[in-house]
């Protein structure tokens, strides 16, 4: 065997990590956001606990490092229009598989210039479970599932 073959050898596997790594960089470890993802909703038309239809015109941002979710909104139901700001503080974010995360709403922060019901629940009350799972659609944009009963896009801000 000569130091020629070897080298090559060894050039292949060098290039071959290299390739795996990059593979699992940029497809496989890609499939939750690492900074805050915003999903902007423009006249969604949706329907409430309360069965009642509404209009939600606003931004969902998942803060996942730091277990919140901000919601700020204008709803519009029965000619009415409130806003919505709030704040869902997360317990630990647990990963079940991939891109899915599955964890509890520790508390609900409402904002003084929230208009809306307290009773009013956007994804999940207090001590419920929440689950969200992303999907990758291309780099930095995920579409996001919500308690399967919401589904949106969302943006990472870099």
């Amino acid at each position: 065997m000569s130091k020629r073959f070897f080298f090559i050898l060894l050039m292949v596997f060098v290039v071959g990590i290299i390739s795996a790594t990059l593979f699992y960089m940029r497809i496989v470890d890609d499939h939750i956001p690492d900074n805050p993802c915003v999903s902007t909703i423009d006249s969604g038309e949706f329907i409430g606990d309360d069965l009642k239809p509404y209009v939600f015109t606003g931004t969902v941002t998942f803060w996942l490092k730091q277990n919140k979710i901000s919601i700020f909104a204008l709803i519009k139901e029965e000619g009415e229009s409130v806003v919505l700001r709030r704040d869902l503080l997360l317990d630990t974010i647990s990963p079940i598989s991939t891109g899915v995360i599955g964890t509890r709403v520790k508390q609900r922060y409402i904002y003084p210039t929230d208009t809306a019901s307290d009773k009013r629940v956007l994804f999940s009350a207090k001590d419920e479970d929440i689950n969200l799972v992303f999907h990758r659609l291309r780099r930095g944009v995920y579409m996001v599932y919500v308690n399967d009963n919401w589904v949106m896009t969302c943006q990472e801000k870099v």
